[in-house]
């Protein structure tokens, strides 16, 4: 799994429809406005994804038959996810994210400032970009 955390307006979203449309994944989405806004997104960029659900769609069945799963805003889906399944009789208070695969890099901010960090260090997209070609 590959987390994409950057900022907002940073492009996560726009990163999520090219991987929908390389690996032919739906996203998951929140809610209706969000899975609207994916869809336009898509079609000004001309990037071809199949057609995103909703926490509501996935959890009614409409969207479990898909083996691959993309999630934009994977907190606001959680969110949404277990106030569907709760009755909206939980509330999140907290909750912590592990990305395995810059594990080293996290334990070298927490100790050090990026400034310091050795060549090579900072994750790229490269990865992401022999993927992805368009």
């Amino acid at each position: 799994m590959k987390i994409f955390n950057m900022p907002r307006g940073a492009g996560k979203s726009h990163r999520m429809l090219y991987a929908s449309e390389f690996h032919d994944a739906p996203i998951l989405c929140f809610n209706q406005s969000q899975k609207d806004t994916l869809v336009e997104k898509s079609q000004m960029y001309g990037i071809n994804i199949p057609t995103p659900i909703t926490v509501e769609q996935f959890i009614t069945n409409q969207g479990r038959e898909n083996k691959e799963v993309l999630v934009d805003e994977a907190l606001l889906v959680l969110e949404s996810l277990i106030n569907h399944l709760s009755y909206s009789k939980t509330k999140i208070l907290g909750c912590t994210l592990s990305d395995e695969k810059n594990s080293e890099l996290c334990r070298w901010i927490v100790n050090n400032t990026v400034s310091d960090l050795p060549l090579g260090v900072l994750p790229t997209d490269e990865d992401d970009d022999k993927r992805i070609k368009r």
